[in-house]
C-alpha cells in the first residue's frame, strides 16, 4: 500500500447482548408484505445504507449507515430450534477511510475468547482482500406482543462489476425461545400461504450466499476507490457500472435503476474520500445518463405521483406519516432528484397548463340549461310589512302588514329563521341556482320587482367541478347522494351557508352546510308542514322553526335586540313567516327594523 496514515487505536469496544432472533431471506414477491399477511401495521420505518465486509456466517462486520463499525458475533443456537440464534454486537469507533484499518481493527480487539474466532476470521479475509458490499435497506418494524418484535427489510446488495441483488428479509426477535417459537410458527404459516420460498439465515450468511452466487473480489485501493484486482492494477481505480442480475425483478435496461445505483456509488465514493478524478468520472457519467433518460425519469415521476395519490387516499388514510408512506416518499424524492429542479418545475408547469386546457374544454361542454325547462324556480318572497315606493333614504316600512300578503295578526303561522347564504335547489337531475335576468345597472327602467319569477330569473344547472361553484359544492357535498335518489317529482330548496358564503358565518372556520326551507312536488310548492316531514324522511337539515300566533309587534321587538340563530353562533338575519295551510310566505329582517 502507498501513502502514510495517522490512526488512533481505540481504548475499548462497546458490546451489546441481543435476544433470540430468527431471520429468513427470499426474493421479492409481488404484492407480498408480512404486515398485510399478519394484519399488522408497521410502527416504525427507517432507510439507510450499510457497508458489509465479507466474513463467515457466524461473524458480521459492517459500517452501519456511516455511523461507526459494528461487529456481530454468533454466541449460540437455540435448544428448541437451531434456527434460533443469539448474537452479540460490538460497537467499534474506527473509520474505514484508512485502507489499513483492518490491521488496526484486529490488533485492537480485546483478548476475549468470544472474539478470538472473529479476530481470526478478519485476519483471514484481510489477507485475501478487503471485500466490501454496499447494502441499501428499508426497515419496517412492529410488535406482535409485549416481548416479540417483527421486522421486514427490503435489501439491495450492490456488487460492483457484477450485479445488484434484491432480497427481502423477515425477522422476529424475543427474549426467550418459547415465546419466539409461537410467533415464528405464525410467520412461517403466513409465508407458506403466500407461496414464498425462503431460506433461514442471518445477515452474514446471506452476504456470503450472495457473493458466492455472484462471485467477485473487490478491494479498496490506497485512494479508497473500489477496484477489481484480477484485471485492474491496485493503483488504477475503475468506474463501477451497476447492472442487474437475471433474477432481479427490475429489467437490466431499466434507466431509473441505473441512475439511482450510480448516484449511490458516487455518494459512497465521496464518503470514502476516493480520488477526485474517479468521483469526477462518475459524476460525468451520471450527468450524461440524466440527459439521455430525462423523459424516462419524468414518466417515472408522473407514475409515482399517481400511485402516491391513490395510496395516500385508499391505503394510508391520508396519513403522510404512515411508515409505508414515509418509505414511499423517500423513494419518490430520490427519483425526483434525478431531474434538475428547473427542469422538474418546467415540466410540472406544462402538465398544469395542459390540465387547465382540458378542464376549460370540459367545463365549456357542460350544458348549464339541461333539465331546467319547466322547473319551478324559487319564488320571490315579499316583505311582511307594508312599505312606501321611495328609494334609498326615502324608503321606509310601516308598522302594519303588507296587503300583498294574506297574513293577519293573531293568525297561526310557521316562523322560520332566515339564513344568510345563497339560494340553491336540487333534483335527482342535478344542482340548480337562479340568476337575475335583469341588471339594475343596464335595466334601470325595468320595474323588475313587479315581474313574475319566470321573467325575473333564469335557472342554470351548476357544474360543481367548476371552481366558481366550489363553495356551494363544499356546503352540499355530504347530501349529494340524497339528492340523486330523490323521486322524479320532488325538488328541494335550501340555503348554502358557510364561512365564505354570507358574512354572518365568516368567523366560523371551515363551516359549510345547507338549510332546507322548501320542497315542491310536480311544480307546486308544498306546505311547510310537508317540508318538515320530507326533511325527516331524507335526513336533511331544516331551518329552525316554530308554530306561533303572528304578532308583528313582538317580532319587531325581538329582532331589535340583535338575536342569534338557534343552532349557530351567528347573528340572525331575520324571519320568514309561512302559512299553515298554503305555501304563502313573507320575510322580515333585522336590517328592516331601523327604517320602520
Amino acid at each position: 500500500r502507498q501513502g502514510s496514515h495517522t490512526f488512533h487505536t481505540p481504548q475499548h469496544t462497546c458490546h451489546t447482548p441481543m435476544g433470540w432472533e430468527w431471520r429468513c431471506f427470499f426474493t421479492p414477491v409481488v404484492d407480498f408484505s408480512i404486515w398485510k399477511s399478519l394484519s399488522l401495521s408497521p410502527q416504525s420505518s427507517v432507510t439507510r445504507s450499510d457497508t458489509y465486509l465479507r466474513t463467515t456466517p457466524s461473524v458480521g462486520l459492517k459500517l452501519r449507515g456511516g455511523n461507526g463499525l459494528e461487529l456481530k458475533v454468533l454466541k449460540k443456537r437455540g435448544k428448541l430450534s437451531s434456527n434460533f440464534e443469539k448474537w452479540k454486537k460490538h460497537q467499534i469507533p474506527l473509520s474505514i477511510h484508512d485502507p489499513s484499518f483492518i490491521d488496526q481493527l484486529t490488533a485492537s480487539l480485546p483478548d476475549q475468547s468470544e472474539l478470538k474466532e472473529a479476530a481470526d476470521v478478519l485476519r483471514k479475509f484481510h489477507n485475501i482482500s478487503d471485500s466490501f458490499v454496499l447494502v441499501h435497506k428499508t426497515v419496517t418494524r412492529a410488535t406482535m406482543s409485549e416481548s416479540i418484535r417483527v421486522e421486514q427489510t427490503n435489501c439491495r446488495f450492490e456488487i460492483p462489476e457484477k450485479s445488484v441483488v434484491e432480497l427481502v428479509s423477515v425477522a422476529c426477535d424475543g427474549s426467550d425461545e418459547d415465546s419466539l417459537k409461537g410467533s415464528i410458527d405464525v410467520i412461517v404459516s403466513a409465508l407458506k400461504n403466500a407461496g414464498v420460498s425462503y431460506t433461514v439465515m442471518g445477515y452474514p450468511e446471506a452476504l456470503v450466499s450472495v457473493l458466492e452466487q455472484h462471485s467477485t473480489t473487490n478491494t479498496l485501493n490506497s485512494s479508497g476507490t473500489v477496484t477489481t484486482p484480477s484485471n485492474v492494477p491496485s493503483s488504477t481505480p475503475t468506474t463501477v457500472p451497476i447492472v442487474k442480475s437475471e433474477s432481479d425483478p427490475i429489467p437490466s435496461d431499466d434507466p431509473i435503476s441505473k441512475l439511482l445505483s450510480l448516484g449511490q456509488t458516487i455518494r459512497q465514493l465521496k464518503a470514502e474520500k476516493a480520488d477526485k478524478k474517479v468521483i469526477g468520472d462518475h459524476v460525468k457519467q451520471l450527468t450524461d445518463l440524466k440527459q439521455k433518460h430525462e423523459e424516462d425519469v419524468w414518466n417515472a415521476i408522473q407514475k409515482l405521483e399517481n400511485e402516491w395519490n391513490d395510496r395516500l387516499l385508499n391505503v394510508w388514510g391520508n396519513d403522510e406519516n404512515h411508515p409505508e408512506a414515509v418509505e414511499f416518499k423517500t423513494r419518490f424524492q430520490s427519483i425526483e432528484n434525478l431531474l434538475p429542479p428547473a427542469t422538474l418545475k418546467a415540466k410540472r408547469e406544462e402538465v398544469k397548463r395542459k390540465v387547465r386546457e382540458l378542464e376549460l374544454e370540459r367545463l365549456a361542454a357542460f350544458d348549464r340549461f339541461a333539465f331546467t325547462e319547466g322547473m319551478l324556480c324559487q319564488r320571490k318572497i315579499h316583505h311582511l310589512l307594508d312599505h312606501n315606493s321611495g328609494k334609498d333614504e326615502e324608503f321606509c316600512y310601516y308598522r302594519r302588514l303588507n296587503p300583498r300578503n294574506s297574513f293577519q295578526n293573531a293568525q297561526q303561522v310557521w316562523l322560520t329563521e332566515k339564513m344568510d347564504g345563497t339560494t340553491v335547489q336540487a333534483t335527482n337531475k342535478g344542482i340548480f341556482k337562479r340568476f337575475d335576468i335583469h341588471s339594475k345597472a343596464t335595466d334601470g327602467n325595468v320595474n323588475w320587482h313587479e315581474l313574475p319569477e319566470e321573467q325575473r330569473y333564469r335557472l342554470e344547472r351548476l357544474n360543481l367541478e367548476d371552481p366558481q361553484h366550489h363553495l356551494i359544492g363544499a356546503a352540499l357535498s355530504r347530501y349529494q347522494k340524497v339528492f340523486e335518489n330523490l323521486p322524479d317529482d320532488l325538488c328541494v330548496y335550501f340555503e348554502a351557508i358557510g364561512e365564505r358564503i354570507g358574512s354572518r358565518f365568516a368567523h366560523l372556520p371551515e363551516f359549510y352546510d345547507i338549510s332546507v326551507f322548501d320542497f315542491s312536488r310536480n311544480g307546486k310548492f308544498c306546505p311547510f308542514e310537508e317540508t318538515i316531514l320530507l326533511c325527516k324522511e331524507y335526513n336533511l337539515p331544516i331551518v329552525a322553526h316554530q308554530r306561533v300566533l303572528l304578532d308583528y309587534d313582538a317580532v319587531i321587538s325581538f329582532l331589535s335586540g340583535n338575536p342569534k340563530y338557534t343552532a349557530i353562533n351567528a347573528d340572525l338575519e331575520g324571519y320568514v313567516v309561512r302559512s299553515i295551510d298554503s305555501a304563502d310566505a313573507a320575510k322580515i329582517r333585522v336590517a328592516d327594523v331601523p327604517v320602520i
